[in-house]
């Protein structure tokens, strides 16, 4: 397999979505940092893109930890002295009616959506500015565009993502660093996966508003995160891309 001399680094890395980004990577060519809080995930993972003759490498990281990120993104720079692409991809929701929600459950999801985006990037700009540019996508969502019912604290999270990433853009743009983000709608993968089982009804009414009327894939995404830091999308930055199936169109 090629070897393009490009680090991307891949925050949540080893769930559904991320590992499908980590194998599209490799496949190009990248050599591949896989960072996750689940080093048994990580190893699996990179297990699956040995043997599809890519090359990566695992930090095991819990993203809400300042220090931790930090460390990881040293620890790229220090063995590479670049890091070329950041894919901002941890997430969490737990849908529930907003008068059941509590501070806690708000601090968590932002804390696991928007806060892990922020530290990530606000590490790994620095490198990007001194490197003379760079890529960073962060996995939004569709409910920053078109929430729904009982995703409230999840929307608003999301929402900051999408907000971030056009004013990132704006201030980053003469570093020759471009800033985007993919909002996923109903994909079969990791949460909507697990809330089918929890709560088939939500996901069923998620699913019925879709336009091409199925669920996206998790390499739909990949394949789109990888457009937006390729040379194809050169003159791109500050966009929210919907995949999603044409909910947003309703």
């Amino acid at each position: 397999m090629k070897n393009n001399g490009k680090i991307t680094l891949v925050t949540g890395g080893a769930g559904d979505i991320g590992k499908a980004i980590c194998l599209k990577y490799a496949a190009e060519g990248d050599i591949v940092i896989v960072v996750d809080i689940s080093k048994d995930q990580i190893d699996v993972l990179l297990e699956d893109i040995a043997a599809a003759g890519g090359t990566a490498f695992g930090i095991p990281t819990d993203a809400t930890d300042t220090d931790q990120v930090k460390a990881a993104v040293q620890q790229v720079m220090d063995r590479w002295q670049q890091i070329d692409n950041l894919i901002n991809g941890v997430g969490w929701n737990k849908p529930m009616p907003f008068l059941e929600s509590d501070e806690a459950l708000w601090q968590k999801i932002i804390d696991l959506n928007l806060m892990t985006t922020f530290r990530f990037s606000h590490s790994v700009i620095p490198h990007m500015k001194r490197q003379g540019g760079g890529n960073i996508v962060s996995i939004a969502s569709m409910q920053a565009r078109r929430p729904a019912p009982q995703a409230i604290p999840y929307a608003a999270s999301k929402a900051g993502i999408v907000a971030m990433t056009r004013s990132l853009a704006t201030e980053l743009a003469t570093d020759g660093i471009r800033v985007n983000c993919v909002c996923p709608g109903v994909i079969d993968a990791g949460l909507a996966r697990v809330f089918r089982k929890e709560n088939p009804a939500y996901i069923e009414e998620l699913q019925n508003i879709v336009p091409m009327s199925r669920t996206g894939q998790s390499e739909e995404v990949a394949s789109v995160i990888h457009f937006l830091t390729s040379d194809a999308s050169s003159y791109i930055t500050g966009q929210s891309i919907s995949i999603d199936g044409g909910i947003v169109t309703l």
